[in-house]
């Protein structure tokens, strides 16, 4: 398989995925959403608009899988592993680790925001670890 096939399966199914199921989230959440800022309509289009720009950062982030057409990368796990993870990893734990400090300093539990959170990121972090393993071990019966 190719670098832009792994690329795929990494992030753009997730990234429809996840678009797919945050829909779902936000329409069957925000229906009953009243707040003096926002109507039930537009927390759905902002939920679809974060959803969107969450997904096309993790998009951006994961170029560096790209990374493993140079040898030197390749042939080295620490950059394999660097290369495929680093920067989209990092960016998904940034997120997890404000969302749950938000979550416990302002609110009295967990609610609809971490599980929004969690249906953005999970599909992700599946993609790229699936991923990396085929490769990994496309990599080890190829040589």
């Amino acid at each position: 398989m190719t670098l832009s096939k792994y690329y795929t399966y990494a992030v753009i199914y997730p990234a429809v995925f996840a678009f797919i199921i945050s829909t779902l989230f936000s329409l069957i959440y925000g229906y009953g959403y009243d707040s003096e800022w926002l109507m039930a309509g537009d927390m759905v289009g902002t939920s679809i608009a974060a959803s969107l720009i969450y997904s096309t950062l993790i998009g951006v982030l994961s170029l560096t899988i790209f990374l493993n057409k140079y040898e030197m990368v390749r042939a080295n796990l620490i950059w394999n592993i660097l290369a495929w993870f680093l920067l989209p990893g990092g960016f998904i734990a940034i997120t997890l680790v404000q969302e749950v400090n938000y979550t416990i300093t302002y609110e009295s539990g967990f609610g609809s925001g971490i599980v929004f959170v969690l249906i953005q990121t999970i599909p992700f972090i599946a993609g790229l670890i699936y991923t990396f393993i085929r490769y990994r071990l496309s990599t080890i019966y190829a040589e």
